[in-house]
């Protein structure tokens, strides 16, 4: 009796311990919190560490970046082969192995917290290492990734990072938007240079902003949240300036959006990029599929991307993300932000390409800047102010959007900075009757307003 009472006590733990970890799988495998590298630059390796704890998860990237290196000396298949004598001699204190470190971002999700990081390590320290513990150390070979140093599956959950990163995307002629485009080309061909430069600067620079109509949204609202987190989140890692949703919310409730909101014409949220200074809006939309087959929560996602030029509402087009089938046996609310996840890493990098395509052929003719002029006065004055804006020496065209004696509404198509529109503006109209108290009243990135 003493005998099966040990061995039903064993069974009900291994039991337990199962049930407590179980979690979202795909493919008949289970989704596991890993390491994982997402790039390798020169010396700098781009890694996400993954932990219950911030700590722990910070030294499971420096363990991994460490891995890296190894790795590149001596290859992976003497790497795994060995890996306690390095485990002891390298990978139980991977800090005493790195230079120096740049936390990218920090976030938690499903308990588990996720640390993006960029490392440095001491190469020939590590190398040092390996010639002592016998290795044949040949040259110095590191893999752009590598599998993580914990269990991994093909699936991916809430939680893990993007892919390829548009900050790296080259700016050579036929590689800025990852395709080979005759339009593309020909805008290029049409163009200096300088210009192609300077467009490119612009459109990689471009602010983003991401929200839901939330007018539309009967219930689940938290996960729209959720997929506006996300991709926020694809937006910080690859160095892309994007707007806080915190930042929206307020917006939402001010005085004047709420009044023009409520004339129509113009949506909640185009005003609100306009006001922000976001150069993309884009308009988050879920399909959500559920169901329970026995133990398991099963669901599956569309995630609908639509994107809008915020200063004329202009539609950039759509992309559909369709997640793969995932399921969880603890709950279908970890199964659907797993889905959330999975779709959006599909979409994300597709987009960012397809938006910067579309917007620099847009700007072939010049970079658009909303440029308003108040207490006008007169119409000596308007048309004083609009040959100064032609005057310029990157001016291409422009168009009058509205203009009474109070103010005048343009869009200018400029071929450089807005900065170095308003310093060309200033030195024409210094010298012109009228406009001695010519000053700057509010700039934003894409738009500037000025008084006289």
């Amino acid at each position: 009796m003493t005998k099966i009472r040990k061995f039903l006590i064993i069974f009900l733990n291994i039991l337990s311990f199962f049930l407590v970890f179980g979690g979202c799988v795909s493919n008949e495998q289970e989704i596991k919190s890993e390491t994982k590298v997402e790039s390798v630059q020169g010396n700098i390796i781009k890694v996400v560490g993954k932990a219950p704890d911030f700590n722990t998860a910070k030294m499971n990237a420096f363990k991994e970046a460490c891995r890296v290196v190894v790795i590149g000396f001596i290859g992976e298949e003497q790497e795994k082969n060995n890996y306690k004598k390095l485990e002891k001699s390298i990978y139980s204190n991977p800090l005493k192995f790195i230079i120096e470190y740049k936390i990218i971002d920090k976030y938690t999700a499903n308990n588990v917290v996720n640390v993006i990081m960029e490392v440095k390590p001491d190469i020939e320290k590590i190398k040092n290492v390996l010639i002592s513990l016998g290795f044949n150390v040949g040259n110095y070979t590191p893999q752009s990734s590598t599998q993580g140093s914990q269990s991994q599956s093909s699936s991916q959950t809430a939680g893990q990072t993007g892919q390829n990163t548009p900050s790296n995307v080259a700016t050579t002629k036929d590689d800025l938007f990852g395709v080979d485009d005759a339009a593309v080309m020909n805008a290029i061909k049409s163009m200096k240079p300088e210009e192609v430069e300077i467009i490119k600067r612009y459109v990689k620079s471009m602010i983003y902003m991401v929200y839901y109509e939330e007018s539309k949204i009967k219930d689940n609202i938290e996960y729209f949240k959720f997929a506006v987190s996300r991709i926020n989140n694809y937006f910080a890692i690859n160095n892309i300036e994007y707007v806080d949703i915190e930042q929206i919310n307020e917006l939402k409730k001010d005085s004047e959006i709420v009044r023009l909101v409520t004339q129509g014409g113009v949506s909640e949220l185009q005003l609100i990029a306009d006001r922000i200074g976001a150069d993309i809006y884009t308009v988050v939309d879920l399909k959500i599929n559920t169901r329970v087959e026995g133990t398991k929560n099963i669901a599956q996602v569309n995630v609908t991307l639509k994107m809008f030029e915020a200063a004329t509402g202009r539609g950039l087009g759509e992309d559909m993300g369709i997640s793969d089938e995932l399921y969880s046996t603890s709950s279908m609310d970890i199964a659907i932000r797993a889905c959330i996840d999975n779709a959006i890493k599909k979409s994300m990098d597709k987009v960012v390409k397809m938006v910067q395509y579309k917007m620099f052929l847009s700007f072939k003719d010049g970079i658009r800047y909303k440029v308003v002029l108040y207490n006008v006065g007169s119409t000596k004055n308007r048309l004083e102010f609009e040959k100064a804006i032609q005057s310029t020496k990157g001016f291409r065209s422009f168009k009058a959007i509205s203009a009474t004696k109070d103010e005048a509404v343009y869009f200018v198509y400029y071929m450089g900075t807005l900065e170095e529109f308003e310093l060309e503006l200033f030195k024409i109209l210094q010298a012109v009757p009228g406009f001695e108290n010519f000053d700057e009243v509010l700039k934003r990135r894409n738009s500037v307003e000025f008084k006289i």
